[in-house]
């Protein structure tokens, strides 16, 4: 049976999994399935959580800050900025980070640092789910 091999990579850690059957991932416009065997394409990506599936049933998920993945035939390279595996991911940290990012946008309403606010509150919600998603697959 085919297989994928997706490279994560971020300016500070190199991620490889191989054996991955079906990759999801989450784009502006929605999520997109990856199967081996796919058309080469260049794709941005959103915030939000990115799905390995395993040849042995095995699923593991990413919280991901956007970025763009480069796909061929045998390999999804994707360049993001942040990368978290999501049983790795400390919950109530990032509850507590959330919980003040919202705090931050309610006293900034109307300025432009509100954009990278928002930003990172999308991320925090994304390694949540990601959390979530690891747990429920355990």
């Amino acid at each position: 049976m085919k297989e994928l091999q997706v490279i994560l990579l971020t300016p500070e850690v190199k991620t490889v999994l191989s054996g991955v059957s079906h990759l999801i991932l989450e784009c502006p416009d929605g999520k997109r399935g990856i199967l081996p065997g796919h058309a080469p394409a260049v794709i941005e990506l959103a915030i939000g959580v990115l799905e390995a599936r395993f040849q042995g049933g095995e699923r593991e998920y990413y919280a991901i800050s956007g970025g763009v993945a480069e796909i061929t035939p045998e390999t999804v390279t994707i360049l993001t900025e942040t990368c978290e595996k999501g049983n790795e991911i400390d919950e109530f940290s990032t509850r507590r980070i959330l919980e003040n990012i919202r705090k931050e946008i309610q006293e900034k309403r109307g300025d432009p640092e509100t954009i990278h606010l928002e930003a990172r509150l999308l991320f925090s919600l994304a390694k949540l789910k990601a959390k979530e998603l690891s747990q429920k697959r355990s």
